[in-house]
Order: C-alpha cells, then sequence, then structure tokens
C-alpha cells in the first residue's frame, strides 16, 4: 500500500524586526536555579522620551547581566509602584545588555536585544521605583531614581537617559548615576555613554530617624544596604529604648525598628546601628543620630519670622519659619498659602518627607537652595528646603503657614513700608520679625535686616531680633536707650510698655531737647496689658533725627479717667 505524506508550512509575520541576539531558540542555556541579587542589574533609564534629541519616544529600562552565566528571563517582572510587567523566555548572555520597552514600541529599536512586554510601567519624571525580580519573587535589583538625579538641568526637561556610571559598583544610587553624554539622547542596549570607574570604599550612613509612632523607628540610609538580617541588639537608643524587632526595607535603604518600649515626647533620642554594611560589604561607623517623637503644632507654635521678597538681581525669595514651642514638629504635608481675608489660597506644599522642626530651630524655604546660598554665604544650609513658593509681590503681599490638617498655623500681610525709612534700595533686603511673641500682624514687630549682617539671616538669628528682658522695672522703658540710626545694631529702639491692665489709651511722641515733637509714635492708641513699638530714629518729615538726646514722653489714660504719664530720654549715637 502507498502511503501519502503531508507536508504542512507555517510563515510567521511579525512587525518586530529579525534580530539575532533577540532569540529565543531552546537551543541556548537556561536560567541557573538560583540567580543571586545584583547578578543582573538595572543600567540605564528613559522615563521622559519627549522631546526626542534623537531615540525614539518611548519608555525603557536597560538592563545588563554582570554574572558569568547565561540567564533565561522567563517569568521575571519590572515593576514600579502601580503597575508590574512580565518579561517574555528570553535569554540575556554574560555581559550582554538588554532594553525592557512595550510591545508596541519594540519595532523602533531596530538592532538592538529587547525584551517587548504588554504592560510596560508608566515611568514618572519626576520619579520613580523600579524593581526587577526573578521568576522565584526574589528582588535582583531596583533603582529608585529621582530627577534630581540630572546634573544638567536643561537635560531634566525630557529626551534624555539616567544611565549607571559603574556597573561593577552596583550599590551606588544618586551618586552613580547621571544624564547620558550621547549625542542621541542615551545609548540603549550597549555601554553607557558615561561608563566610568566609580568605586565605593566608604560604608554607608544614617540620612534620617523617624518616630512613626512612640513603638516604630524608620531609620533610611544614603546607600543600599547589604540584604541580611540585623539583629535587635544592633540598634542601640539613647535613653535606653529596647528594640524587638529589626526589618529591612524593600528597597534595603531603610531599617523599620519595632520598639518593646515607648518613646516619649519632648524627649530628644540618639539611635546609632552597629556591624551594619553596604551592599558592597562596606561597614558602616558606628554614629549616633538624633531624633524626637512629633508632636501637633498649635496656632502659633510656628511663625514666620522673616520674608525676602524683593531678591537681588538673579536671586530668590526666600520665606523663614521659626519654632517658638517646646514641641518637636514634623513639617510632611505642610504648606504655604497666600491669605486673603482670612482664606488661605493657592496651597503650596512644602514637603512630602518627614522633615523635623525642633523646639527653637528655622527652616528656611526657597524655590533654588543654591542661588540664596550664593547670595547669602553664611545661610545655614541645614536649614534649607527647596520648594515652590507661592509669588511674593515686591510692593504688598501675604504668605499663610498651614499644617497637614490645612489649618492656619501663622499668616502675614506686608508691604514695602514696612522696611526702615533710612534703607535706600530694598533689593535683597529681608523683612525680620523682631519678636516671635509679639503679633504677626503688628507692622511695629517687622524691620529691615541690618545691613551688617548682609541684609538678611536666613536660618539663623534675625539681626533686629529683640529678647524678653522679662518683668519690666516700670511702666515704660526704653531698650537700649542709646542707639545708632541705619549702622547701628540695632539700629532702632524699643519702647516697652507693661501695665496692670488692659484698656488704656495712649498717646506717645519723641520731643527734641526744646520740647518740640519730632516723631508721634502713637495717637490715641488702645493697648492691651503690655507690647511695644519702635523708633527707627526718624521724624515725621521722614528725615533722620539728628544725633543728640531726645524724650519720649509717653501719656496714657484710662476710660474711667485716670491720667498717667512717662519719660524717658533716648540717644541718638552717630559716627565720630
Amino acid at each position: 500500500m502507498n502511503k501519502i505524506i503531508w507536508a504542512l508550512g507555517l510563515t510567521i509575520v511579525s512587525s518586530i524586526p529579525f534580530n539575532p541576539a533577540f532569540s529565543q531558540s531552546s537551543d541556548e542555556p537556561t536560567q541557573p536555579t538560583d540567580v543571586a541579587y545584583k547578578d543582573v542589574i538595572i543600567t540605564e533609564i528613559l522615563a521622559d522620551p519627549s522631546p526626542s534629541v534623537g531615540l525614539p519616544e518611548a519608555e525603557f529600562v536597560e538592563i545588563f547581566n554582570r554574572s558569568s552565566a547565561t540567564v533565561n528571563l522567563g517569568e521575571w517582572t519590572l515593576s514600579d509602584e502601580r503597575t508590574s510587567a512580565r518579561l517574555p523566555s528570553i535569554s540575556l548572555p554574560s555581559e550582554e545588555y538588554a532594553i525592557i520597552v512595550s510591545s508596541q514600541e519594540a519595532a523602533a529599536f531596530e538592532g538592538i536585544r529587547v525584551v517587548p512586554v504588554t504592560s510596560m510601567p508608566s515611568l514618572n519624571n519626576a520619579g520613580d521605583a523600579v524593581v526587577l525580580r526573578s521568576a522565584m519573587g526574589k528582588t535582583i535589583d531596583s533603582v529608585r531614581y529621582a530627577s534630581s538625579w540630572y546634573r544638567n538641568a536643561s537635560k531634566r526637561n525630557g529626551g534624555w537617559s539616567l544611565e549607571l556610571i559603574d556597573p561593577f559598583n552596583p550599590c551606588g544610587e544618586e551618586d552613580n548615576w547621571t544624564e547620558a553624554e550621547a549625542p542621541e539622547g542615551g545609548t540603549p542596549g550597549k555601554q553607557n555613554s558615561v561608563f566610568a570607574s566609580k568605586p565605593d570604599a566608604t560604608g554607608p550612613n544614617i540620612v534620617a530617624v523617624t518616630a512613626i509612632d512612640v513603638n516604630k523607628l524608620l531609620i533610611e540610609f544614603d546607600e543600599k544596604l547589604l540584604d541580611e538580617r540585623v539583629p535587635p541588639g544592633n540598634v542601640i537608643i539613647d535613653p535606653y529604648v529596647e528594640v524587638n524587632s529589626v526589618t529591612l526595607g524593600e528597597a534595603l535603604r531603610s531599617l523599620l525598628v519595632v520598639l518593646s518600649g515607648s518613646l516619649e515626647p519632648g524627649i530628644l533620642y540618639a539611635v546609632s546601628v552597629r556591624n551594619v554594611r553596604d551592599c558592597n560589604h562596606n561597614l558602616a561607623l558606628e554614629k549616633s543620630t538624633a531624633f524626637a517623637v512629633p508632636e501637633p503644632a498649635d496656632s502659633l507654635d510656628v511663625v514666620i519670622n522673616e520674608i525676602l521678597f524683593n531678591p537681588k538681581p538673579g536671586g530668590v525669595d526666600f520665606v523663614e519659619i521659626y519654632n517658638r514651642s517646646q514641641k518637636f514638629i514634623n513639617l510632611k504635608g505642610w504648606s504655604t498659602a497666600t491669605y486673603s481675608e482670612r482664606i488661605p489660597k493657592d496651597l503650596r506644599t512644602i514637603t512630602g518627607e518627614d522633615r523635623l522642626l525642633a523646639p527653637g530651630g528655622y527652616v528656611v524655604l526657597t524655590p533654588d537652595v543654591e542661588v540664596l546660598a550664593n547670595h547669602y554665604p553664611d545661610v545655614a544650609s541645614d536649614a534649607l528646603i527647596e520648594t515652590r513658593l507661592n509669588a511674593l509681590p515686591d510692593d504688598v503681599g501675604s504668605v499663610a503657614l498651614l499644617d497637614a490638617s490645612q489649618r492656619v498655623i501663622d499668616a502675614v500681610t506686608y508691604n514695602k513700608a514696612m522696611h526702615s525709612i533710612f534703607v535706600t534700595t530694598a533689593d535683597g533686603v529681608s523683612l525680620e520679625r523682631l519678636s516671635a511673641d509679639a503679633a504677626s500682624g503688628d507692622a511695629d514687630n517687622w524691620s529691615s535686616a541690618s545691613s551688617r549682617a548682609g541684609g538678611a539671616t536666613p536660618g539663623r538669628r534675625n539681626s533686629v531680633e529683640v529678647l524678653s528682658s522679662g518683668p519690666l522695672p516700670k511702666p515704660v522703658t526704653v531698650d537700649p536707650p542709646a542707639f545708632r540710626p541705619v549702622h547701628g545694631k540695632p539700629n532702632f529702639t524699643i519702647i516697652r510698655y507693661n501695665f496692670d491692665r488692659a484698656g488704656y489709651v495712649a498717646n506717645a511722641r519723641i520731643l527734641d531737647q526744646q520740647g518740640r515733637c519730632i516723631r508721634s509714635i502713637a495717637s490715641n492708641d488702645l493697648l492691651g496689658s503690655e507690647g511695644f513699638y519702635r523708633w527707627d530714629g526718624d521724624r515725621d518729615d521722614g528725615s533722620r533725627a539728628r544725633v543728640g538726646y531726645y524724650w519720649l514722653w509717653f501719656e496714657v489714660f484710662s476710660p474711667s479717667g485716670d491720667v498717667h504719664a512717662f519719660r524717658e530720654r533716648i540717644i541718638v549715637a552717630g559716627d565720630f
């Protein structure tokens, strides 16, 4: 009997160009049974491909096999904080690159080993956490990138990838990544354009400690830690609190510490960690880092303390805030706003990260910390927060400070007339608060920063700050009794009053030696029980008082008709 043999031919048509490096042949070596952490690493990320400077307008993540064996990527996953993509069965030879890209965009990368996925994570331009896991669910590599990793601000606007500098120092993150230098905007599928040796020879450092609650601490480091257990006894807290457990964070840059005891508010603690190593096995130095339990802020616990609304040419505005309470206050979720008719508008978040403001501490809010530091070299750099401030007009404006629940903690309305009459140009001169305890809305509680202090004191004690003198020896005093306008320190004098009750009406004048009024300080002002006025050494006509001595005439009367008068001598000094 004759046999009939049928032959079946099958033709596969694909929109993806054939590339031998993209072969899924079963003849290639399969994945080893155990892929170690960092055997395959993430080496390049293009999160913002538009506008293109030469590369296809498609997001991609490049990976590199730094092991000695071929790895099969089947059933591996690439994920960010929202989406996870499953990788197809593609082999990645030793010391070779591949890019993970949406299957819809794979054809655009002709000649490059691509790993196409159907649900490519959408990478955030500002920053994201990208994690590569094996088929067994084991984390092989992870990167939490940020747009701040771009050193060149213009490349931050799109079309340029972030590249790993040294693939053999995979533990480095922000210090081991930078923008591509290739004219096309990146180097997908091949050695990076910024490839260089950048070995890590130093151990990890603690960068932040946050009390999540009275029983939990989060300790954050400046680089990835070795993926190993940290015994509870290796975390030491002073004053002593027993540690129950320590868990390494998923990104390997933090430790979650669960306590057996409880932390107490109002106490400054110190924590150190022994025998912890980075993923390059460098041992951390045992250093103590301070932390405290944050407490909710009440109104005026934190006050607006200094405002620069008319910066020097090329400069930037800033707002300084000051913690006048005895609480440790977390600024996470706080915001600034404009303030009109007691309603905050256009809220701008200060920071989304934990930031503890200690009692008596300062924080300076500015849109560009580098520019501010260049204009004011004495700035307290550890007090700076770069944030998107509300517009601060040069003539009249307002700023409000709100906590995380959007409750107004303090608000100030300012105008250029609050500057000293003797300031010839207000460019680069801030308004400083005289007293944190006096009313924010009192114009006499604000003055131009001293020229001797450089025109502003961001992050430091105000140059015109008036310290509390305690109980007054008499109802009306002058402090200091002698001052030098403009260039003195201070360049004004404070007229304090302290009465047995509120409700007096005051008239106050500065008289010359002939008894003539040269400056009206108060006219039928209704007083509280205590407060102050400020005299800058100016006359009512706007000129400067001559050098010499003057008299303060301070008269008050009560609703019942009681009248009291006080006289104090004031000396206006000058250069000789």
